[in-house]
């Protein structure tokens, strides 16, 4: 009977866990990049944790692809090309936009884009997928100059990239979105005034149910507002 009756139970299931969500009043399931929750989101949790008690808001750091027929999320944070779906609420949280980052011991040594050749350079493969690339290429292009050699260190996640250049160990490319408290705190100079742009940015993702909810809104209007 397991061919007849499979999406039959795959229905049931989903309703069950609808149903199950819906009863949980106080609580919040997110999911986002380990990047964007270790840079941009844990920093701000305090003051959500402070103006809403009474949810329970838990966190999934991870990049899979959400079902959220199966999974047990209510919101997903995502970075990418803007991609419609009747189904979910697909809405605007962050564009993105990167510049030559680099501890402030390093701004003065690489003052220019010319010196910058001669820079221990530190590559973000999380960026590869775009189109057009957002990378070292892209940027000494912007400013007339051939980029050198991708050799030098590569990372696989924006953060790990942001954390070594801080650490004083090169010039890395860095999305501002990700870097943000960095340079506030002043772990990091963004020294130049050419950044290059793409039509990848964050959102916030879910369905239009779910959104609806007490615990969803609040979380909604809070990081919107930050």
């Amino acid at each position: 009977l397991a061919a007849g009756t499979q999406e039959s139970f795959a229905g049931l299931h989903r309703a069950w866990r609808r149903a199950r969500a819906s009863l949980a009043d106080n609580l919040l399931i997110v999911t986002a990049g380990p990047a964007f929750t270790a840079k941009w989101l844990a920093p701000r949790m305090f003051g959500f944790a402070q103006a809403h008690p009474e949810i329970d808001l838990r966190f999934s750091a991870t990049l899979k692809l959400m079902d959220f027929d199966r999974d047990d999320v209510d919101i997903a944070i995502r970075f990418g090309v803007p991609r419609e779906e009747e189904a979910l609420f697909s809405e605007p949280l962050l564009r993105e936009w990167l510049t030559p980052m680099m501890h402030p011991d390093l701004a003065d040594r690489y003052a220019t884009p010319e010196s910058l050749l001669e820079a221990p350079l530190i590559h973000q493969d999380d960026t590869d997928w775009m189109d057009p690339p957002i990378s070292w290429a892209g940027w000494f292009h912007a400013v007339g100059l051939t980029a050198p050699t991708s050799l030098g260190a590569h990372f696989s996640q924006a953060d790990h990239a942001l954390d070594a250049a801080a650490a004083g160990a090169g010039v890395v490319m860095g999305r501002y979105s990700l870097a943000e408290g960095d340079i506030r705190n002043g772990r990091l100079v963004a020294p130049f005034d050419l950044a290059l742009t793409t039509d990848a940015q964050y959102r916030l993702i879910g369905r239009h149910e779910g959104r609806a909810r007490p615990q969803a809104k609040a979380f909604v209007d809070w990081i919107l507002a930050e």
